[in-house]
């Protein structure tokens, strides 16, 4: 995995350094602390490396700019060249992501073959009213899947809302669960609960 500390110059919680002195054994440290792990501290750590590095100007992707700043996957009316990874200007999607290269190299191969195959759409988590619901699920520790009951609310006077709850389940209930682009071979892996090591308080 990979991970970005944005205020690197902070004194950690629990390895009280900033991140920018810290090696990478004590920012992983710090990290499982705040994860409630570190009970696995010791047996992590000892299959575990940890690269660090310092890399001031890794946000420019996110400066403000225009549409017009930078081109498109594939240039109108070009036929042998294309534009990939963090610079290319891709309708709703975001950059710093391995998700964008790989979806610009894929499109630009798709488009300058004529391959007619389509290229994975750019996840919609912005506005798109399944996944909210999905994430009101998950953060309520509630299955993803699973249709919720009057007694998954929590506790609120009848006297004020009447029959709003049943409408309220209802409502939720009527919306299809978002679909999962997961492209690994253990197509499972969206539906754990968690994937972390079967030791680990969390992971239950």
């Amino acid at each position: 995995m990979f991970g970005y500390g944005l205020y690197g110059e902070n004194v950690g919680n629990y390895i009280r350094k900033p991140m920018c002195e810290c090696t990478g054994e004590e920012i992983m440290t710090e990290l499982l602390y705040h994860l409630n792990m570190l009970d696995i501290r010791d047996e992590l750590l000892a299959h575990t490396y940890v690269s660090t590095c310092m890399m001031p100007y890794i946000t420019s992707q996110f400066m403000p700019r225009k549409v017009t700043d930078r081109p498109k996957n594939v240039p109108d009316g070009c036929t042998n060249i294309a534009f990939l990874s963090q610079y290319v200007e891709v309708p709703d999607d975001v950059v710093f992501t391995v998700e964008m290269s790989v979806r610009t190299g894929m499109e630009g191969v798709y488009k300058l073959t004529g391959l007619e195959k389509d290229v994975p759409e750019v996840y919609p988590s912005r506005y798109d009213i399944r996944y909210t619901i999905e994430r009101m699920k998950k953060f309520a520790g509630l299955p993803i899947y699973d249709k919720i009951s009057l007694d998954d609310l929590p506790n609120i006077d009848p006297k004020e809302i009447g029959n709003l709850k049943q409408t309220i389940v209802n409502l939720v209930n009527a919306i299809p669960p978002y679909y999962h682009m997961y492209l690994g071979r253990d197509q499972t892996v969206p539906l754990k609960t968690s994937a972390l090591h079967p030791q680990a308080p969390q992971s239950k």
